[in-house]
């Protein structure tokens, strides 16, 4: 799996998954900081990342479109796999 995390999470998470063997990137790593929701959404799809976020307003978001399953949802966290 290839995780994408969310501006609402902490860079260093990253380093925390690649230790564990999960392929993971940071939105900021990536040029997206400032990008809008919509421009994530897409980069995260044409990658093949599943999407981590603590935004229950992007979760809101995200379940609007029937292509995004949700796959793990806690109480502060999500990650949607985007198909």
């Amino acid at each position: 799996m290839r995780l994408l995390l969310d501006q609402g999470l902490p860079r260093s998470t990253v380093r925390h998954l690649d230790a564990a063997g999960v392929e993971s990137a940071h939105v900021g790593e990536k040029g997206l900081a400032t990008a809008s929701d919509a421009k994530i959404i897409d980069f995260a799809r044409q990658g093949g990342w599943a999407f981590g976020l603590l935004s229950s307003v992007s979760v809101y978001l995200l379940m609007l479109d029937e292509t995004i399953v949700p796959s793990w949802h806690g109480e502060n966290c999500s990650s949607m796999a985007l198909s």
